[in-house]
């Protein structure tokens, strides 16, 4: 009878998520769509509603879950639509749709945001959830106040914006990750690859989280010792669990292509790069700077290497949705200073580069960051120097 009852820990759990989902829906109802925001949402409904997906740089998963409330709305679209639609210019299109024929912005804007505040609440549930398992209790609530009353969350939860739930799918896989190193369970492994997977599918940043898989699964190998990483390479013991880890992110591999693909309705996949390029009907983009052998030409001179790189990027790129392919080589050029058709560069303290700021990330951190936040995160360096690489290296 006693085990079926809430303990006074899980309400406190509750009543604090609660709060987190109280502020966020406070916001909406409050604050205007950023200036992406419409161009995103136009993207979503479209995309749920014709099947035509517009290529913008970011992967569809976050489209996907805010436009599926529209869907119940019956939104009035413009008569020209699908002019906007092959030039790709959601941005002009976003507006039309939500602001100037009849469409009430403030519900359709509010329903869009609440799948991204309910993964808020989810992302919050792993923070409690991991701190607990690794100091207990009374860390995983005090982690859990940190995480709702921290203004960047409640700031950046409700948006219509690739980065909240590329933090939520990507932070649930490396607990998973954790988990899986630590019992080698298959349940814990089969996890790590769907929410890899659905990051990989939320933004392209989620392209880091490779290096650090690949790191993680070396240091468990080598009991997180670094001595042994160089001094004792190779034995028989290492190389058996070696061997038994690659096959494991082998399977992570396949579970996420999986993954992409299922986000992307299979859609163009199993054809050759230079096949789907043939039968795209589209010409807003740059057909010859997708070419395998253009792209092979811009790695290397040398003509052998750049008959491998071709065919290989032909062929590997079989197992990737058209699409996907799509939106990597248009970030790629949007990031390109050498393109005049980049949008790189940026505004720091009042000044601008055309190559961007190298610490433009951390010097925004510093600055939006809570002060007690900075500060508690100094007293953890001085005080806890010393690091438990099985456990804490994850964080």
């Amino acid at each position: 009878m006693l085990k079926s009852r809430l303990t006074h820990n899980q309400v406190l759990v509750f009543v604090i998520l609660l709060l987190f989902l109280f502020q966020t829906l406070i916001s909406v109802s409050v604050k205007s769509p950023i200036y992406d925001e419409p161009a995103h949402l136009a993207r979503a409904y479209l995309y749920l509603k014709t099947g035509y997906l517009a290529i913008i740089g970011h992967p569809p998963l976050m489209h996907i879950l805010a436009g599926f409330p529209l869907l119940f709305m019956n939104l009035n679209l413009p008569s020209d639509y699908e002019n906007y639609m092959i030039k790709n210019d959601y941005i002009s299109l976003g507006p039309e749709i939500f602001y100037h024929i009849n469409n009430n912005a403030n519900s359709v804007f509010f329903w869009s945001r609440i799948p991204l505040i309910l993964l808020g609440v989810i992302l919050g549930f792993y923070v409690y959830k991991w701190a607990r398992e690794l100091y207990g209790i009374k860390a995983g609530i005090f982690a859990l106040i940190l995480y709702t009353f921290n203004p960047l969350i409640l700031g950046n939860a409700p948006l219509l914006m690739t980065d909240m739930i590329f933090t939520c799918f990507g932070f649930i896989s490396l607990y998973y990750l954790r988990k899986f190193l630590s019992d080698k369970s298959i349940i814990n492994l089969i996890l790590t690859s769907i929410m890899f997977g659905l990051a990989m599918s939320s933004k392209f940043s989620a392209l880091v989280l490779i290096p650090i898989f690949i790191f993680f699964i070396i240091l468990q190998v080598y009991d997180f010792s670094f001595r042994t990483l160089f001094t004792e390479t190779v034995n028989k013991e290492r190389v058996k669990r070696l061997t038994s880890f690659g096959s494991s992110l082998v399977i992570i591999i396949l579970l996420t292509l999986l993954i992409i693909n299922i986000v992307y309705a299979f859609d163009g996949s199993l054809k050759t790069l230079n096949e789907r390029l043939r039968d795209d009907p589209y010409t807003y983009f740059d057909k010859g700077y997708f070419k395998p052998d253009s792209i092979a030409k811009r790695i290397t001179n040398n003509p052998p290497l750049i008959y491998v790189i071709s065919t290989t990027l032909d062929y590997g790129s079989s197992l990737l949705p058209y699409n996907y392919i799509k939106e990597i080589v248009s970030a790629i050029r949007i990031n390109d200073p050498a393109l005049e058709s980049s949008a790189t560069g940026g505004y720091l303290m009042g000044q601008y580069s055309r190559e961007g700021f190298w610490y433009y990330h951390l010097f925004a951190f510093l600055i939006k960051s809570p002060i007690p936040l900075l500060i508690l995160i100094s007293i953890v360096f001085i005080i806890h120097f010393k690091i438990d690489f099985k456990n804490e290296v994850f964080l």
